[in-house]
């Protein structure tokens, strides 16, 4: 990289306490390494930590002075992708990049994602080709959303892809006019387009703690991700009621047959019912279900909330 480039990296932390002091020396390696090709500009977004994670953050900044550091303090715990997007909005770099403080993505792989970027690539979105330390169940759900997602959604979301990503200054310029609510931002930005490439690499386990992505965030998100880009659950919903519909129509017309032209001898049976009516009525709730998620999200966007309340600047 033969000029310097300005780079803005954002880094969501939510009680972190124990990863801060080997991402903050993990950092200053990186900023050490190449501060004459990079001109780094970190912003820390503290997303409503209630251990010692903002005591740790504010002491960081105040002794670290030769790089540029922000702080994004929340007023309480809006999310990981309120955090990134209140990180978007704050960055000046001409190149953007998003890292975990959790350590489980390197920030020395920034400079592959920057050869990249030189090379003519708006996106350079990091993709897992191992996940180290990571259970069986993580990666078979993951795999499977993933590639469920694409099925349904009317974008391709590149697979085995998080938010460990850089973005350039034109991308992160249309990101932040975008105005709905509940942002998916690993498929808004594919959504934006621009010239876009993966970059494989080995992801590790947590420098220290555990994971806060709890498995209702993770439902969370899945919902984000499959609302925000298709409408194709409500055609399906469509279709499993006609199918529903032909199924019954077609019993009946079968049962009024063999009880009026044949002799037949039909065993009467509650359960046989019951089971229908269960049925039935399953196929109904399902429906409001998938119906009531779509209205959901449209009553929160005519709410016009913000996304994060920052409780300083």
């Amino acid at each position: 990289m033969p000029a310097t480039i300005n780079l803005s990296l954002i880094v969501p932390v939510y009680n972190e306490e124990d990863s801060l002091p080997i991402l903050f020396n993990r950092l200053n390696k990186f900023h050490l390494d190449h501060s004459n090709k990079i001109q780094l500009e970190i912003i820390f977004v503290n997303d409503g930590s209630i251990d010692k994670s903002l005591n740790l953050l504010c002491q960081h900044i105040k002794n670290n002075a030769e790089y540029k550091a922000k702080l994004i303090n929340f007023s309480r715990n809006f999310g990981h992708q309120a955090a990134l997007l209140a990180g978007y909005k704050e960055a000046r770099g001409e190149v953007i990049g998003c890292m975990d403080a959790d350590l489980q993505d390197d920030p020395e792989h920034f400079i592959g994602m920057l050869l990249l970027w030189k090379a003519g690539h708006e996106v350079v979105y990091g993709v897992r080709s191992e996940r180290r330390n990571e259970g069986l169940l993580k990666k078979i759900t993951a795999a499977i959303y993933y590639r469920t997602l694409n099925i349904i959604s009317d974008i391709q979301i590149p697979l085995d892809a998080g938010d460990f990503r850089i973005i350039d200054r034109k991308v992160l310029n249309i990101l932040n006019q975008l105005n709905e609510k509940n942002k998916f931002i690993r498929g808004l930005i594919p959504w934006i387009g621009f010239k876009q490439i993966a970059y494989e690499y080995t992801r590790q386990g947590r420098a220290k703690g555990k994971t806060k992505y709890t498995l209702s965030k993770m439902i969370n998100l899945s919902l984000d991700g499959i609302i925000s880009f298709s409408v194709k659950p409500l055609k399906y919903v469509l279709l499993l009621g006609m199918l529903s519909t032909l199924i019954s129509s077609t019993l009946a017309v079968i049962y009024l047959y063999i009880k009026l032209f044949t002799d037949i001898k039909l065993i009467p049976g509650f359960s046989a019912l019951f089971i229908a009516n269960l049925f039935l009525f399953s196929v109904v709730f399902f429906i409001l279900g998938i119906i009531s998620i779509y209205l959901s999200r449209i009553y929160q966007n005519t709410q016009n909330r913000p996304d994060f309340i920052i409780e300083n600047d």
